[in-house]
């Protein structure tokens, strides 16, 4: 069954050092981060108790909150899901053309020479003396 689970802890050395091992913990059970603080996966019921419990174990006595939600194959292929890549990192100074897009055939960017066939000497292999 699907579940989500949730952690909110305080901002401090420690929380962070709980929040690192919820992190590991999840992914233990094959869980894929939604957010920081947040996991979803497809888990038997009984590895859902198993993570619930090693996640209060691990936050103890400290302040803090772990949510497991378990969510219905229903409810789950009904979910509504928005996600966007952050754009890839300009490179160069603003002079000089960013040839991601044109790398990946989007144009955009400046002409790149075509890839040369196999056997195909490359432009700079055809310059250099024997």
């Amino acid at each position: 069954m699907n579940c989500i689970l949730i952690y909110d802890l305080p901002s401090s050395r420690e929380g962070n050092r709980i929040r690192a091992k919820l992190a590991d913990i999840c992914m233990d059970y094959g869980m894929n981060r939604i957010q920081y603080s947040a996991f979803y996966g497809d888990l038997l019921r009984t590895h859902q108790e198993e993570l619930f419990a090693r996640a209060r174990k691990k936050l103890g006595q400290k302040p803090g909150k772990v949510y497991l939600y378990p969510i219905g194959e229903r409810e789950w292929t009904q979910r509504l899901c928005h996600e966007r890549s952050a754009p890839p990192a300009v490179i160069g100074t603003s002079a000089e053309p960013n040839p991601i897009p044109a790398i990946l055939g989007l144009g955009g960017g400046p002409e790149l020479p075509p890839t040369p066939a196999a056997g195909e000497a490359t432009p700079a292999q055809s310059r250099r003396k024997p």
